[in-house]
């Protein structure tokens, strides 16, 4: 039995399948975050919940399974359900799946080792039982691909495009307004105040991470 919440019961599991001489673990697949309830049953106390069951937990995990000393480092993929704009569906994002793509992404930065991926299944219930074999095909074989989607029968993958629509609509900036560029002492941060002052931009605040 594992406590998402507690870190020591992480780092037992490992620590039992080691004594056990279970070394080739080949893969850990991440599905609480799946259970939370959807967007229209959302309460402080069931969002809160989520948080516990999804970040908090991927969060343990990954601090033990980078600490277990295995023969061969097991992936880890995180799935959701519903969590990320994908396809032509406007179906309501699961807010409290979300974060968890968040926390995936900084995890393939800081730990590739254990990055396996992050896969989200289709929030339509008339989609959702062919889920387990689409699953285990994307498990077996993503054709190296660490974010996906499924829509409508549809594999979708992240790319990154052009948007015609934020180039139409144009960017207002106002020279009396204030402007928060967080990671702003980097380079690409830099870039973006002197673009922002080039616009007509007077304040801004510049934000790093010291």
């Amino acid at each position: 039995h594992i406590n998402p919440a507690h870190l020591a019961d992480y780092q037992r599991l490992f620590q039992e399948v080691l004594e056990t001489g279970a070394h080739a673990v080949g893969g850990i697949v991440h599905l609480w975050s799946v259970e939370a309830v959807q967007p229209d049953e959302l309460s402080s106390a069931s969002l809160e919940q989520a948080q516990v069951w999804g970040c908090g937990s991927v969060l343990h995990l990954v601090q033990a399974l980078v600490k277990a000393e295995m023969a061969s480092t097991p992936r880890l993929w995180l799935v959701t359900r519903g969590a990320v704009p994908a396809g032509r569906q406007l179906a309501p994002l699961s807010i409290a799946q979300a974060p968890l793509w968040g926390l995936g992404k900084v995890i393939a930065l800081e730990h590739p080792e254990v990055w396996g991926g992050l896969l989200d299944l289709d929030p339509d219930a008339r989609c959702q039982d062919d889920d387990a074999a689409m699953l285990l095909a994307e498990l077996w074989d993503a054709e190296g691909e660490d974010q996906l989607a499924w829509r409508d029968g549809q594999r979708c993958v992240a790319r990154v495009v052009q948007s015609p629509q934020l180039i139409s609509q144009g960017i207002h900036i106002r020279p009396d307004g204030s402007y928060l560029i967080t990671g702003g002492l980097g380079s690409l941060g830099l870039h973006v105040a002197r673009w922002l002052v080039h616009q007509g931009a007077r304040h801004l605040v510049l934000l790093g991470r010291s």
